[in-house]
């Protein structure tokens, strides 16, 4: 089994020279085989280990039974050793937490914690091929695609400079009891794990038995379709990012966006972008199903104001060509920074840049320069104005009742309630959208229009250049 998992940790470059790795290690079959696994290997890949166990106070006694144990034998094998302690019943009440979702909230937060004050870069944990088909047979009972279904990941991004890995994967429950077994090593045993109380265990007490007794290979079955699920997603997402990630866009704060609905979508790879563009918002994955991303892709026929309430406080709303996505909080821009209009004094330009912040929508330089520029910038983030035509000072504002933007050389004016009418934005996100305007005569509505009649030309003596910067 060593050189299995040896084997499994190389084929997902989970370890490197030098890498500090801590190891969640509870005292369990699992975490133990873990432990002196990884002790055996720890000079073959050059690495440091630190254990971390997390008491979670639920079982008294025998809690402190399984620190004590885990303390004793990483004294004995020479790993530092590190104990948090939780309250993980007062975190399941007071966050509206199921014990399970708790308890993995607080390991994980403590693992972090750990790996933070050590400056570890990996996180090891025990999961292996078992518990993978458990995943995968809970989020196929609860309602998944290629992702869920995907199971868990050898190798992810935790958080920044963090890699969570799961070197067990390639081994089965009972192959690790039984090396543990012939090693003559002991090990706690959570008696919970044997209540079908939690939904896990009652997959992993009745449905995977249940399974195996169908076909023996069930366990290593289910991991390997989960393998080839993780590599067409992985596909599909690149393939669905290629074809329409351009129509994926930032509202005026991180936490709304918009996808633009094509005409003809192909249903696999534009419900791919509505689902990472949830992810996005919702800042978890975890509670949304097929069934919502299916609902999100009907609303692209729905009529203009059609809506969703999604987990995590997300709404998706149908907005003419678009579906927007919002979380609770952004629901009215009134929670934003209030826009105070900025006057930008064009005297005041000579003595160097200026710039000023628009609250959720990023920041704009204005500078003066002399010299000779015959066209407008194909840039969405920079534009060139003709400084001598301007007649009175800029200011970056909101919209207003009255304001217009020369679209013609000829002097040809639209209003801009008129324009936003015929790109199909909403109300709600109009009164959001910045200008940069002389009077009612706007001239630019970044990533979205220039004004023609202060556009350079051959005659520009002295030029206004504005920069955005999201």
């Amino acid at each position: 089994m060593l050189g299995k998992i040896r084997d499994f940790i190389e084929k997902y470059d989970m370890l490197a020279e030098g890498d500090v790795v801590v190891l969640g290690i509870s005292g369990g079959a699992d975490s133990v085989a873990l432990l002196l696994i990884m002790k055996e290997l720890e000079a073959h890949f050059g690495v440091k280990l630190h254990a971390v166990h997390v008491n979670h106070g639920l079982r008294g006694e025998d809690s402190d039974r399984d620190e004590a144990f885990t303390k004793a034998l990483c004294e004995r094998l020479g790993v530092p050793f590190e104990v948090y302690r939780e309250d993980v019943a007062a975190v399941s009440d007071r966050e509206g937490l199921s014990l399970e979702e708790a308890g993995r909230k607080v390991r994980y937060a403590a693992f972090e914690a750990a790996a933070a004050k050590i400056h570890a870069n990996r996180i090891a944990v025990a999961h292996h091929m078992d518990d993978n088909a458990e995943t995968v047979i809970f989020r196929i009972a609860r309602g998944t695609g290629l992702k869920g279904l995907a199971g868990m990941h050898p190798k992810r991004e935790l958080t920044e400079g963090i890699t969570l890995i799961r070197p067990m994967l390639s081994v089965s429950r009972g192959e690790i009891e039984a090396w543990l077994e012939s090693r003559h090593q002991a090990y706690c045993t959570d008696l919970t794990n044997f209540e079908d109380e939690y939904s896990r265990n009652a997959i992993r007490n009745r449905v995977l038995p249940s399974l195996e007794d169908i076909n023996s290979g069930a366990s290593e079955n289910i991991c390997a379709l989960a393998e080839a699920a993780a590599a067409a997603d992985e596909y599909l997402g690149r393939a669905a990012e290629e074809k329409y990630g351009r129509l994926v866009e930032f509202g005026r704060t991180g936490e709304t966006m918009l996808v633009r609905i094509p005409k003809d979508p192909e249903p696999v790879l534009f419900e791919r972008i509505l689902r990472n563009t949830l992810f996005k918002v919702a800042k978890h994955e975890k509670d949304i199903t097929s069934t919502h991303i299916r609902l999100i892709a009907e609303l692209a026929q729905k009529q203009t104001g059609s809506r969703l309430s999604l987990p995590y406080g997300v709404t998706a709303e149908k907005s003419y060509d678009c579906i927007v996505f919002k979380r609770e909080a952004d629901k009215a821009a009134s929670h934003l920074p209030k826009l105070e209009e900025v006057v930008i004094p064009m005297s005041g330009l000579e003595d160097g840049p200026v710039t000023a912040e628009f609250p959720g929508f990023g920041t704009f330089e204005f500078e003066l320069f002399n010299g000779k520029c015959n066209s407008f910038s194909k840039e969405d983030y920079t534009k060139f104005f003709d400084y001598d035509k301007i007649t009175c000072n800029p200011v970056l504002r909101t919209p207003r009742e009255g304001d217009s933007v020369v679209i013609s050389p000829e002097g040809g004016r639209k209003p801009l309630k008129k324009l936003f009418s015929d790109l199909k934005i909403s109300k709600e996100d109009r009164e959001a959208i910045p200008v940069i305007a002389e009077g009612s005569n706007v001239l630019w509505i970044p990533g979205i229009r220039t004004g023609e009649n202060r556009r350079v030309d051959n005659n520009t003596g002295r030029i206004l250049k504005i920069h955005w910067r999201k």
